[in-house]
């Protein structure tokens, strides 16, 4: 008998849970075209679009957001008659939260962790290039954007975010992304 009623306890419990929508979980991919804001003029302005994982928790207007991203940016440059490819390479962690302020737009705030590795190529000379960044920061990002339910259970969102790294090192980005919410409870 006690086994009969916690199992209905138990089932009415999850049968409310999952008709009031506390949390969903959502996973997806985003698209992301990064480019460098740096002080230094050899990479500023390096940029390219580079796919990434996003995945997060939704509990109503707030949302605890995470991304994995392989950012391979790249810029000519010219210094004295000579010219360079200048390659940024950057992997990306990051975790934050995104509020929703008013309906379909919100205010972006976390962490980030970067690991960047430069290089460069010279085209027509012998010369060298110094001062390329090959650090890790770990840092904040803040930003906003557009994010709502496209289709039933697909999330879109469109982000323009600036990802701090030092004080000679950053990423201004543009993101879109489409996610599937897994489960909802």
């Amino acid at each position: 008998m006690v086994r009969k009623s916690a199992l209905s306890l138990i089932i009415s419990l999850l049968f409310f849970c999952l008709n009031t929508r506390a949390a969903s979980f959502y996973t997806g991919l985003n698209y992301t075209f990064a480019g460098v804001v740096s002080e230094d003029d050899i990479y500023n302005g390096a940029y390219h679009w580079d796919p990434g994982i996003i995945l997060g928790v939704q509990f109503g207007r707030l949302t605890l957001d995470s991304q994995i991203k392989q950012l391979h940016m790249k810029k000519d440059y010219e210094k004295d008659g000579a010219q360079f490819v200048i390659e940024v390479d950057s992997l990306f962690l990051s975790s934050g939260i995104r509020l929703e302020v008013m309906p379909f737009i919100t205010f972006n705030l976390g962490v980030n962790y970067q690991n960047v590795d430069s290089r460069y190529r010279s085209i027509n000379s012998n010369k060298f290039i110094n001062g390329l960044p090959d650090n890790h920061y770990i840092s904040y990002y803040i930003g906003g954007g557009f994010a709502g339910e496209v289709f039933p259970n697909i999330l879109g969102r469109v982000d323009i975010n600036y990802y701090r790294g030092d004080q000679k090192y950053g990423l201004l980005t543009l993101e879109l992304a489409l996610a599937y919410k897994l489960i909802t409870f």
